[in-house]
């Protein structure tokens, strides 16, 4: 699974006491600066009050709570614009994409706090234009040209440096009430079968999780048929995920199949952790589901880096399933999916000799492309490749990109 939020860029956050992680590669200390998210988890403090260690509470909400107030004190909008606002505002994202969520709910954005607009109705046919440029779309558009970032404290979304500015054409009011739609991201579940230390993890708070705020687990295939059968107007890309690993999805290849049909010219692709890649039948699908990229987010060239933030993950199966499914694909004659692995940067995986390891192991894996990606989660991105760095310019030319052609 990849993290809506790890698909954008957005400005980093000084660690608790406003200082870097200390240490030299590997897996950074977690005392002190460290995250307060790693540090939870790694307390594993949801299990041991579960397992009845009820006085754990009150740190657990401790740190839960702090998390949450320097979240607000760094990305909550100061003002109508925002005083601490980057990258592009108004926001372009719901003026060029739509995300439906597993449980049918229309959100204008891909994080977990992205406001919900609409809802595909599971007893009615719903045209995905009604949604698009329907009142709640154009509402929300009428609020980011007037610098009204009201409901955008949880989203964030405009932050991202990596989003182009809308263009003069697009804020004109008949271009904005009817946009084109370039991006539908639609999640077949929220479902995950790792344990990052974030809104989807098992060591979250339940009551936070992304899950919970869903109505369903996975995305039915009645939903999935009245979504294909709502497509009305073009669309440029689709993606087939979200928060969860849709992999996990056990019509995930139906779910790619019956898309490609339904919209045969959009660049369509899915974005996983890569742990189902190791089932033969899994591969199988795969290479029989129209995509035509999928992007792997593997971010460590040993264990011990890699299973920081993707906990539960095993590397070696994960590079070997990645391995076989080239093989597979070869055999099949085959140029699609491509495997486009995405290292993002973390404070404990950005040394120099890491990432040289990573860049080895592409190579003998055969990944049609290797990038790297900056976290946007503040307390836990690398500081040594911020934008604007020597060291960023550095890796410029070898940042992950997502070609649709």
């Amino acid at each position: 699974m990849v993290l809506a939020h790890e698909k954008r860029h957005m400005p980093l956050a000084q660690d608790i006491d406003g200082r870097q992680i200390p240490g030299k590669g590997g897996v950074q200390s977690m005392k002190g600066a460290a995250s307060l998210r790693i540090l939870r988890a790694r307390l594993g403090l949801d299990r041991q009050i579960a397992a009845g260690r009820t006085w754990l509470r009150p740190l657990r909400d401790g740190l839960w709570l702090i998390e949450r107030l320097r979240q607000i004190t760094f990305l909550a909008p100061a003002g109508p614009l925002g005083a601490r606002a980057a990258g592009a505002y108004p926001c372009p994202v719901p003026f060029r994409e739509m995300v439906i969520n597993c449980d049918g709910t229309v959100a204008c954005g891909s994080t977990g706090y992205a406001p919900v607009l609409d809802s595909f109705d599971t007893s009615s046919s719903v045209r995905l234009s009604d949604i698009w440029e329907g009142p709640s779309f154009k509402a929300m558009r009428a609020r980011m040209l007037s610098n009204d970032a009201s409901g955008c404290a949880g989203c964030m979304l405009f932050r991202c440096p990596n989003f182009s500015p809308l263009s003069d054409a697009e804020q004109r009011p008949s271009i904005a009430d009817h946009p084109p739609l370039e991006h539908v991201l639609i999640e077949p579940t929220a479902c995950c079968d790792l344990d990052c230390p974030s809104i989807c993890g098992r060591s979250y708070p339940k009551a936070l999780r992304v899950l919970s705020r869903r109505r369903t687990r996975f995305m039915s295939m009645d939903l999935f048929a009245r979504i294909v059968a709502g497509i009305d107007r073009p669309i440029r890309t689709i993606g087939l995920y979200n928060y969860g690993e849709p992999l996990l999805h056990p019509n995930f290849s139906t779910i790619c199949k019956s898309m490609r049909e339904r919209c045969p010219s959009a660049y369509m692709y899915t974005s996983t952790n890569g742990t189902r890649m190791a089932d033969l039948g899994v591969r199988k699908g795969l290479l029989e589901s129209g995509l035509d990229d999928i992007v792997l987010s593997v971010d460590g060239a040993t264990q011990e880096t890699y299973g920081a933030y993707r906990r539960g993950g095993r590397l070696e199966s994960i590079l070997d399933g990645m391995r076989q499914f080239r093989q597979e694909r070869e055999r099949a004659g085959l140029q699609r999916p491509r495997l486009l692995w995405r290292y993002l940067l973390f404070s404990w995986n950005d040394s120099e000799e890491e990432l040289a390891c990573a860049e080895r192991i592409a190579r003998d894996v055969g990944v049609d492309h290797f990038g790297y990606g900056l976290s946007d989660l503040p307390d836990l991105a690398s500081r040594t490749y911020l934008p604007g760095t020597p060291a960023y310019e550095r890796i410029r030319s070898r940042l992950f990109r997502q070609n649709p052609t």
